[in-house]
């Protein structure tokens, strides 16, 4: 597990450039608001390590530094909801195209588009979820895929369509990486921004759930056949914001029905897979305000074993938004009157 939560790599007001883990201040979520950041030393795909050392941060840069980057690996037409909306057969084997190093700038450097893509109206930009790879990995298996992730990232894949489609996506500079380089995926309000409540969003992610299981073990086995091993440091670039839908489906949910608003004076907690499971229930209503950490005791009084079958690893979300786990003797994050917390255990676990 990477030791940083929010990774970026800037320019340092005295004129060094460092990684770092970002400080973002209560309340704010956009990353380019940080303004100092915690030195993270060591290797980051290695032994590293977030040190007490605070820099004031000048210029964010790319997440990660060229020296880092092989190549990209990116996948074209690779969910089936993505080939129906392009009105395109899905593909029998995946479509796998490269782009190097150099086609990666940071979030305030230029796009140099070339002469050849300055005609017409089919320059295009895409919202990417980037995976990036943080150790050697061959011939692995779907259900230790995550083992290999370093964190995620978003790109913009800037690219001419209808015309040499292979080629002009690994034109230098054509591939922005915005920071950070996330532990883990922090939110789920992108995935349906419209819906009312946590369970309705989770309701619909469940609900796609055999078609992208079903699409990732296609494009498992297709790889596998394309490219034999992937080298530490490769980011992958998976087109169209349904990936992100697709990363969060892997988490195996169960579909729950709305929960409606809490009582006066209480939240509503929901648990997801092995979390329900464990519990024999869906959600239950507990008494507000009530700190994470108090929240964990009070279920393992409940449901004996509970905190380290399920608690101790799982992902925690309050209002859809992900909280880091209370560490020994701490409280961590404050629930109050009216959230919605839920309780989502590891794949291994449901």
């Amino acid at each position: 597990m990477p030791a940083f939560s929010r990774l970026v790599r800037f320019l340092a007001k005295d004129g060094i450039t460092y990684y770092g883990d970002a400080i973002l201040p209560a309340g704010v979520k956009d990353i380019s608001k940080a303004k100092q950041a915690r030195v993270v030393t060591g290797d980051i795909f290695g032994q590293h390590n977030v040190t007490d050392k605070v820099a004031d941060i000048r210029l964010l840069l790319a997440p990660l530094a060229p020296e880092h980057v092989r190549t990209v690996r990116c996948l074209g037409l690779n969910y089936a909801n993505h080939a129906k909306e392009s009105n395109m057969a899905i593909p029998t084997y995946p479509i796998l195209f490269y782009k190097p190093a150099t086609a990666l700038t940071g979030p305030s450097d230029p796009i140099t588009i070339p002469p050849i893509a300055q005609t017409g109206s089919t320059l295009d930009y895409e919202c990417e979820l980037v995976i990036v790879i943080g150790k050697q990995a061959t011939d692995v298996s779907e259900e230790d895929a995550l083992d290999y992730v370093l964190g995620y990232a978003v790109g913009n894949d800037t690219a001419k369509i209808n015309a040499l489609y292979g080629t002009l996506p690994t034109i230098e500079s054509l591939a922005p990486l915005l920071p950070p380089l996330l532990d883990r995926l922090r939110s789920l309000r992108a995935v349906h921004a419209d819906a009312a409540s946590a369970s309705e969003i989770l309701e619909r992610i469940e609900k796609q759930q055999a078609d992208m299981t079903a699409d990732m073990k296609q494009w498992r086995e297709g790889l596998d056949k394309v490219e034999e091993a992937v080298r530490e440091g490769g980011a992958t670039m998976s087109g169209n914001m349904k990936v992100i839908e697709g990363w969060a489906t892997s988490i195996n949910i169960t579909t729950m029905s709305s929960t409606g608003r809490p009582p006066s004076g209480h939240f509503n907690i929901l648990y997801f897979a092995g979390a329900s499971s464990y519990t024999s229930k869906d959600q239950e209503t507990l008494p507000a305000p009530l700190p994470l950490g108090r929240l964990f005791d009070t279920l393992e009084e409940r449901y004996s074993g509970i905190k380290s079958k399920i608690l101790d690893s799982c992902l925690v979300t309050i209002n859809l938004d992900y909280v880091d786990l209370p560490k020994p003797g701490e409280d961590g994050a404050m629930i109050k009157e009216g959230d919605e917390v839920a309780i989502i255990p590891p794949v291994s676990s449901g």
